[in-house]
């Protein structure tokens, strides 16, 4: 018998149970009674207490299983390793130099994938501004014959290409910027009649690997999950003797990179935007030959309500596969621990 003045308690489990039976019975009048297991909709259900469910009952039948299982489309693909190059013997011991990281970081794996020492599709062009001369050619070719086996394999074909322009004989600077803005034009419209070029990882000859395998790590950065770019490449950390002066030249990405030259719709952008503009405006000049990727920049960084900013500036992206440090000696210890990431490096020297 109950004490007198003490107040009923109801344990605690009954009231979960009538407050679960509660909403199962207002579930239950949610359904169409009428209607089959297939045609039945699930209506959000909100309770009281936090961390509620909405229940909704998925649409299967525009799904296609059999397709779930299929390998993804990538509109991606690393097709050449492209290297802009002038009839110079300062060039050519760079490559040379180049070369022999390769043998210590060699571009693909025995086992690596999708490109190893036995299967590959990925093309290496050296690129001149003018057609080099035969010396020239022998001294290059005998530079990549030397290069071990498993190292060449890497590569489907070797070619070497030039944009048909006039030697330049003057190191006035706008007079180099001129040449390699004619050099971005001819690899734009391929006028040197490169095979199917999609992704083409462009570099110059002080660009070296500072990773094994690195054909492939910048290969991945080509396909999905990443998305679209027609530019993906470094800030420029180099030395500098001026303080950049405009917004161009703080945002632009260095002219090493990979370049999304399979999409016709960067060549239009640039023919029809960039080049027209330049050859009216006076662009930054720049450093160490920015080449082409200062007009860029500096085209869409330009005061003005008529640009293509808001439309475009996402295909240009800062990358950290590889890294700019053009003038500057760099430790390759201090890449390793500040930048893991980072396979290729472009500098003046490279010192343990």
């Amino acid at each position: 018998m109950a004490a007198k003045g003490k107040s009923r308690t109801w344990p605690a489990y009954l009231v979960l149970l009538a407050s679960t039976t509660l909403n199962v019975l207002l579930l239950v009048q949610l359904f169409n009674k009428n209607a089959s297991m297939d045609e039945m909709v699930w209506q959000p259900v909100y309770r009281s207490w936090p961390g509620w469910l909405s229940l909704v009952r998925p649409d299967m039948k525009n799904v296609d299983l059999t397709k779930l299982d299929a390998p993804p489309t990538h509109r991606g693909k690393l097709s050449h390793v492209l290297f802009t190059m002038r009839d110079t013997m300062e060039d050519f011991i760079e490559f040379q130099e180049t070369l022999e990281y390769w043998k210590k970081y060699p571009p693909c794996l025995v086992d690596s994938y999708p490109t190893n020492t036995e299967q590959s599709d990925i093309s290496l062009v050296i690129y001149y501004d003018a057609k080099p001369a035969r010396k020239t050619l022998r001294r290059i070719v005998r530079a990549l014959n030397n290069l071990p086996s498993p190292v060449k394999s890497c590569f489907a074909q070797v070619q070497i290409r030039h944009a048909g322009l006039m030697p330049l004989h003057s190191l006035i600077p706008e007079a180099e910027r001129a040449q390699w803005r004619s050099v971005f034009t001819s690899l734009l419209t391929n006028t040197a009649a490169i095979e199917a070029p999609n992704h083409v990882l462009i570099l110059s000859s002080a660009c070296r690997p500072v990773q094994p395998d690195w054909l492939n790590h910048v290969d991945y950065q080509t396909r999905p999950p990443n998305e679209h770019a027609w530019i993906r490449g470094s800030a420029f950390l180099g030395y500098t003797e001026t303080l950049p002066t405009s917004l161009g030249e703080l945002v632009r990405i260095s002219p090493a990179g990979l370049y999304f030259l399979g999409d016709s719709s960067f060549a239009q952008f640039y023919m029809t935007r960039v080049r027209p503009w330049y050859q009216t405006t006076e662009a930054p000049l720049g450093e160490f030959n920015d080449r082409w990727a200062l007009d860029m920049a500096a085209y869409l960084a330009r005061d003005t309500d008529e640009g293509d900013w808001m439309a475009v500036t996402h295909q240009f992206r800062h990358a950290s596969f590889i890294a700019d440090y053009s003038g500057r000696t760099v430790s390759l210890e201090q890449i390793h621990r500040d930048r893991p990431d980072t396979v290729l490096v472009c500098a003046r020297n490279i010192v343990p």
